[in-house]
């Protein structure tokens, strides 16, 4: 059958190349006899094989126009991949498996059904749930059969794209303005055309990755399935298997050198377990499966259009550039606005209204622009602060200027340090909002951090705000009276010391115990903490020491609150000992308080399991999660709460 099959594909191309040249060049290479003997015999052979390609002079009956795309719903979603530019995560998702990895094209997810040997269906991802029909289209593609030698219900995924060559030929043709900047886009772009005659003609390919379905057919391996998908003619994605004693690291480098070859753009490799059954015992994520992981060549850049800069003002006076810029999507969600860090950083970007810029979201998580390939230099540094009004103030933070607002009633300031201030971890204060508090700050109800716990005199005009009423009143002061009694550490985080976090502020507990002996240390007394450097240290001491107003409120805050007592930590059990906490509790109120006691008694807790872990503490130890995966593949034990309880004793 093979020798069958590579007949076919020279047929295709010895028909198409004498139609090609009949028609656009008048050039006869192929007498009429020759052509129509050429076309029973290939009619003949797909009849024998039950291979059709789409490209075949014999599926030459006109091309489809649609007036719309229908939507398709995903009945298995097409979930994007957890991402990662990180080896040490890679091995630890490997640990003692065989897997397989794939070049992860850069392209459009698309899905094909076939039933009775007929491609029924082709649709794009969309947003994983729901995409859109484009059967019409995938019909031209240039590589897939549209009769596959299978008869069964059969669904599969793969990446669509245009040939570097394809697209460069694209391109060629178009004037500057109307060039397209990637191949990504041009064959997002095709894929939807309502005339498939467009599509068509950008010569769009497909390279299977994944077999969703395949009737009354069971497959052990990911090798197995590509195996199967090759038989049925479809092309399939490079891919190499790997066991976990192989040089990973040599793969990858080889695997990202020859990705340049490929053709066509290659943006990272996918990581996937071999074992079938394995990898489906793992289950998905709301966001992404467990069996598989994208490994990233780089951050994609994107570009799009600058629209302006927004100065926001932090709680500590910083006023903070930000780029504001024509939606973009990336890594599945859309961004628009961007960190510019410092002054410094927006200078040296030269920005301006209409500039292009390039974007992209560093590490997958944090928007970034990178480039300004116009830099027209019309953005200016305010002299005011954007919300008072206030002379602002460049001043040298570490190694990098900084824009401050000088006044210090500024209501900016407020909202921020009162928003801060009632947060989940620090006084939890449910009820108000940024968008509340920034309400009570213009109506002059909330001067400051202190004026929460004398809200009470203003009762009748809050019920009477609209969205309000007496229930959210009411909740509201539930919550700050709440709040009056709470742990030390939660407090000194909710006052908003620069660069003082939670961890941070637990460290000063442990050491100074109560409120005065901090209000009351030295410098040398900080700086013996271990884990809290001289610049940290320098802002504590300044706070709780030097600066009159902010003792001044700590005073007044102190009229109204106390706290839990500190317990010393006389039993050092968990000494050593480091714990990763998952799935729901029963006996404690909330896997916080799990952590707290394992932090009272000398141990650690960790987001994520790994050789260092000693346990994990699980109430299902059958459970499907890849922490409990991890750790069975680790022999880390799993233990419950009530083992846990006995363990502290």
């Amino acid at each position: 059958m093979e020798n069958q099959i590579q007949r076919v594909k020279k047929l295709i191309k010895e028909l198409n190349d004498a139609s090609n040249k009949y028609y656009n060049s008048d050039k006869i290479v192929m007498t009429d006899k020759e052509w129509d003997d050429k076309f029973d015999e290939l009619k003949q052979l797909e009849q024998e094989t039950g291979v059709v390609f789409s490209n075949s002079p014999t599926q030459k009956v006109g091309y489809e126009v649609k007036s719309k795309l229908d939507k398709v719903v995903h009945n298995i979603p097409l979930k994007s991949l957890e991402k990662t530019k990180s080896i040490n995560n890679l091995e630890k998702f490997i640990g003692e498996k065989t897997i397989i990895i794939m070049d992860k094209g850069d392209g459009l997810t698309c899905e094909l059904i076939y039933e009775n040997g007929e491609l029924i269906q082709g649709s794009t991802r969309g947003n994983g749930t729901v995409g859109e029909d484009i059967t019409h289209n995938v019909k031209t593609f240039k590589n897939i059969p549209l009769q596959i030698d299978f008869k069964g219900y059969l669904k599969l995924s793969g990446e669509s794209v245009i040939l570097d060559r394809d697209f460069e030929l694209i391109n060629s043709k178009l004037d500057e303005a109307d060039k397209y900047s990637n191949s990504r886009n041009l064959v997002a772009g095709s894929v939807r055309q309502l005339d498939s005659k467009i599509c068509s003609n950008r010569n769009v390919r497909f390279y299977a990755f994944n077999l969703l379905e395949c009737e009354n057919v069971d497959f052990k391996t990911k090798e197995d399935q590509f195996k199967f998908l090759n038989q049925l003619r479809f092309e399939i994605i490079e891919y190499t298997k790997c066991d976990p004693k192989q040089d990973l690291e040599g793969i990858i480098s080889n695997m990202q050198k020859s990705a340049y070859e490929r053709g066509f753009p290659i943006d990272g490799l996918v990581f996937t377990y071999n074992d079938i059954k394995y990898a489906n015992s793992l289950g998905d994520t709301l966001h992404h499966p467990l069996h598989s992981i994208a490994y990233k060549f780089y951050d994609e850049e994107y570009e799009t259009k600058y629209i302006t800069t927004e100065w926001q003002v932090s709680r500590t006076g910083m006023i903070n550039p930000v780029a504001k810029f024509e939606p973009v999507e990336i890594e599945g969600s859309v961004i628009e606005r961007a960190t510019l860090h410092n002054l410094d950083y927006f200078q040296d970007l030269k920005l301006g209204q209409g500039d292009t810029i390039k974007v992209i979201k560093a590490n997958q998580v944090i928007p970034k622009v990178m480039s300004n390939k116009t830099m027209s230099n019309a953005e200016v540094i305010p002299i005011e602060c954007p919300v008072c009004g206030g002379k602002t103030e460049e001043k040298l933070l570490k190694t990098a200027r900084v824009l401050i607002c000088t006044n210090l009633e500024c209501s900016a300031k407020h909202i921020s340090r009162i928003t801060h201030y009632c947060s989940r971890n620090a006084m939890n204060i449910d009820g108000l909002s940024e968008k509340t508090i920034e309400k009570f700050v213009n109506l002059g109800y909330l001067k400051d951090i202190d004026d929460i716990y004398n809200l009470e005199q203003y009762k009748e005009e809050i019920i009477n705000i609209d969205g309000f009423g007496l229930k959210s009143y009411n909740n509201m002061i539930e919550a700050i009276e709440k709040s009056k009694h709470c742990k030390l550490e939660n407090f000194i985080f909710a006052l908003g010391i620069q660069n003082v976090g939670l961890g941070t502020a637990k460290l000063l507990v442990k050491k100074f115990k109560s409120i005065d002996k901090i209000m009351n240390c030295n410098l040398e007394e900080i700086y013996s903490i271990d884990g809290i450097g001289d610049v940290v240290g320098n802002e504590i001491y300044k706070y709780f020491v030097i600066n009159q107003d902010s003792i001044n409120l700590v005073s007044k805050l102190l009229k109204y609150i106390d706290f839990e007592e500190v317990k010393e930590n006389n039993s050092n059990k968990l000494q050593g000992k480091t714990f990763v906490i998952t799935g729901d509790v029963h006996i404690f109120k909330n896997r916080n308080e799990i952590k707290a006691k394992v932090e009272e008694m000398g141990g650690k807790v960790t987001g994520s399991v790994s050789k260092k872990t000693n346990y994990l503490i699980n109430n299902d130890s059958e459970s499907a999660s890849s922490k409990n995966k991890k750790a069975k593949d680790l022999n880390i034990p799993i233990i419950t709460e009530e083992e846990f309880l006995g363990m502290i004793k």
